[in-house]
């Protein structure tokens, strides 16, 4: 687990995609890179959960933006790494069909 500052790991203004990646640990095991694991963090300390839709999930910030969480690999084992990018208003109305308080 990591030990860190939750500020380091929240997500700042002028980040738009975190892509997770995996490597390989002492004994061969894929495991998530720090990406993986600040997405982990994320989705469970600062993300709001809204909406699943197939392989995705739609979460929202402290900021009222809209984040997608994805599995751009999902060819490999356990759906590959995973990948949190923002995406707008629109997006999150018509691919997941929600309706902002705005």
């Amino acid at each position: 687990a990591l030990c860190v500052n939750d500020a380091d790991m929240k997500l700042q203004s002028h980040e738009i995609q975190l892509i997770g990646g995996w490597k390989q640990n002492e004994v061969g095991e894929m495991i998530g890179d720090e990406v993986s694991d600040r997405i982990d963090w994320l989705v469970k300390n600062d993300l709001t959960f809204i909406k699943s839709k197939d392989w995705a999930e739609l979460y929202l910030d402290s900021d009222n933006n809209y984040w997608e969480l994805s599995f751009p690999q999902s060819h490999m084992h356990g759906g590959g790494p995973r990948m949190i990018q923002k995406v707008s208003v629109d997006t999150a109305k018509l691919k997941f069909n929600v309706l902002p308080d705005t």
